[in-house]
């Protein structure tokens, strides 16, 4: 006999306790919002905020890489800051722009199921690096390495 799934009507074995589609409760499932929720949702959502706070961290490191000429004169009075002084003015702004793109492919990496640690680790690797070209003013260096941290926790 095959048990059928009030919420999404799917077949199951006459033994499921859980719906193979959606994850609802076989026996005393409702239809309707107030069924349980799947096993994997939690985890879904928790894994998103780590891909969420890493790509946006990637992109302030970009933006504050764009800016990074007008900010080191506001604060050093040159256009690089002084560990960079023996490079052209552009040199700092192109690392900096290509680290925040490797933290922004770090957070593609968060968001696919099974690659959560290694786009979280990645992510705070380049992160951290981030801090020489000043991390998009440090916010970015800063986002980038809580989201790793979530996507390592898996949170």
């Amino acid at each position: 006999m095959v048990k059928k799934c009030l919420r999404c009507n799917a077949d199951n074995d006459d033994n499921a306790i859980f719906c193979s589609s959606c994850g609802t409760r076989l026996s005393g499932a409702r239809p309707g919002i107030l069924g349980p929720r799947p096993v994997g949702a939690d985890l879904a959502s928790r894994a998103s905020i780590g891909f969420v706070m890493t790509i946006i961290g990637g992109f302030l490191i970009v933006l504050g890489s764009l800016a990074l000429s007008y900010i080191s004169t506001f604060i050093w009075g040159f256009a690089t800051p002084p560990w960079f002084a023996t490079m052209p003015s552009w040199a700092p702004v192109l690392i900096g722009i290509g680290l925040g793109m490797f933290v922004i492919m770090s957070s593609v990496l968060i968001y696919m199921p099974g690659y959560e640690a290694l786009g979280g680790i990645l992510g705070i690797v380049f992160s951290i690096l981030s801090i020489m070209v000043l991390g998009g003013l440090i916010f970015g260096t800063i986002l980038g390495l809580l989201g790793g941290l979530m996507a390592v926790l898996k949170k």
